[in-house]
């Protein structure tokens, strides 16, 4: 298992199984990877 810190979101989903949106140190949503939405990321970057 690792963990990576990566504020690309499309170059750390291309080799997680696993995510992770934090928002000033807040986990906004954690799901599988392949799960994730667009919604879900904008929320957590607040775009």
């Amino acid at each position: 298992m690792a963990i990576i810190a990566e504020q690309n979101a499309t170059t750390a989903l291309e080799v997680a199984d696993r995510a992770m949106v934090l928002s000033l140190g807040e986990a906004m949503t954690i799901t599988d990877a392949e799960d994730l939405t667009t919604d879900q990321l904008r929320k957590g970057y607040k775009i």
